[in-house]
């Protein structure tokens, strides 16, 4: 008679994190913003503004990214993530551009820039952009959203019935202007989510940067300075995986 094992599945369950720049503390010294640009040459339009205001999973032009004299703002201390006027991405030493690059990061491309302290040349330091949008791939009908006032206070949860991100869009459409914003509960992801990625954004009403566990070891094993991750409790729910 053979002898039949029982099949065992292991079930995974992912982790993810927030990452964000630090500010105001030992390691980045006393201030909101390490880096600045001060637009010596008076460019119109603005660069900086252009380049913020970059769609969703585009990328800014190069010759729109003229950023050959960005400066380490008085008081601040030079660390591997530094805090800016950037919303799309980070300045980021080569220590941690070279983390990023062996990794699997989600649509990122790294810039060349400058940086200044008192007229003297800061080397190796890049700018990090994401073109990260991930939102095809959360699974709507199993997310949840609610609307709140421009600090994010809960005002009451959408009743809506939601299923694509198409439908989100038209209830914001639908939000008293200046009052109300949507917001996610937490968004469950699809079977289909590329889940190697170690870091990318939604760009569905959150544009946070979520990195996984795995990138999260990898940067506090390499002491990668100015970086502040957080759990995030639940807000990314995933299917199991076996």
């Amino acid at each position: 008679m053979v002898q039949r094992w029982p099949i065992q599945l292991q079930i995974y369950f992912m982790e993810y994190f927030i990452l964000k720049h630090q500010v105001d503390t030992d390691e980045t010294g006393s201030v909101d913003r390490q880096i600045v640009w001060k637009n010596p040459k008076k460019k119109e339009p603005n660069p900086l503004f252009i380049i913020n205001r970059a769609k969703d999973n585009l990328y800014p032009p190069d010759n729109l990214f003229p950023f050959d004299y960005l400066e380490l703002y008085k008081g601040a201390i030079l660390s591997d993530l530094m805090s800016s006027q950037f919303y799309n991405g980070f300045i980021i030493s080569k220590k941690l551009k070279g983390i990023f690059e062996e990794s699997n990061v989600n649509d990122c491309k790294f810039y060349d820039v400058k940086i200044f302290s008192n007229d003297k040349e800061i080397p190796d330091y890049y700018y990090f952009h994401s073109a990260s949008c991930l939102r095809d791939f959360i699974n709507y009908r199993k997310s949840t959203f609610y609307i709140g006032d421009i600090l994010g206070k809960k005002i009451k949860e959408l009743k809506a019935d939601i299923n694509t991100y198409a439908d989100l869009v038209k209830v914001h459409s639908e939000l008293t202007i200046g009052a109300e914003l949507l917001y996610p509960n937490f968004f469950y992801l699809g079977a289909k989510f590329p889940f190697n990625t170690n870091l990318f954004r939604f760009c569905a009403f959150n544009y946070d940067f979520f990195i996984a566990k795995k990138l999260k070891e990898k940067i506090e094993a390499n002491n990668i300075t100015g970086v502040s991750i957080n759990p995030i409790n639940g807000f990314i729910e995933t299917p199991a995986l076996a």
